[in-house]
C-alpha cells in the first residue's frame, strides 16, 4: 500500500463520475462530509472550469485525492491534466461503488451520489484500486 505523508484529517478526497459528454465531481473529506460539488462538460473548456475548482476544495496537491470510475477513451483529456499536477489519482471500479451505493441508506442513483460514492470508495479501498501514472498517459 502506498504511503501518503500529510495529516488524515486534511486529506480531500474528489470523486468523479466520467460520461462521454460530462463529468460529475464531488470533493469530501475523510469523515466524508461533502465540501463541494462541480458539474463540467467534457470539453478543454469545461477542464479548465474544473482544474482551478480542486483549489478551493483543497489546499494542496500533496492532500489531494483523485477517484475516476467510467468514461473510457472518453477522459483521456481530463486524465491529461491531471497527472501533469496530482500525484494521487486511481481508478474506482464500478463494482465497488455499486455495492456501497447498495450499503447506503439513501436510495437512488444520480451523477452526485456516484461521484460522492466513488471518493467514499477510494477512502475505504485506495490500497485496492489501480494508480493512474504520467507513464500510464500516452503522449498522443
Amino acid at each position: 500500500m502506498e504511503k501518503i505523508t500529510v495529516l488524515l484529517s486534511t486529506m480531500i478526497y474528489i470523486g468523479i463520475d466520467c460520461h462521454p459528454t460530462e463529468y460529475t465531481a464531488v470533493a469530501i473529506n475523510r469523515f466524508e462530509e461533502e465540501q463541494g460539488m462541480l458539474r463540467f462538460e467534457n470539453t478543454l473548456a469545461g477542464i479548465q472550469e474544473f482544474l482551478p475548482w480542486i483549489k478551493t476544495v483543497s489546499s494542496t496537491q500533496a492532500n489531494t485525492i483523485i477517484g475516476l470510475e467510467g468514461g473510457g477513451n472518453n477522459r483521456h483529456g481530463l486524465l491529461a491534466q491531471l497527472v501533469k499536477t496530482y500525484e494521487h489519482i486511481y481508478e474506482v471500479n464500478p463494482l465497488f461503488t455499486k455495492q456501497r451505493r447498495l450499503l447506503g441508506t439513501k436510495p437512488g442513483k444520480s451523477d452526485p451520489i456516484d461521484a460522492k460514492v466513488i471518493a467514499e470508495v477510494v477512502i475505504k479501498k485506495q490500497g485496492q484500486l489501480p494508480k493512474i501514472t504520467k507513464d500510464d498517459r500516452s503522449t498522443v
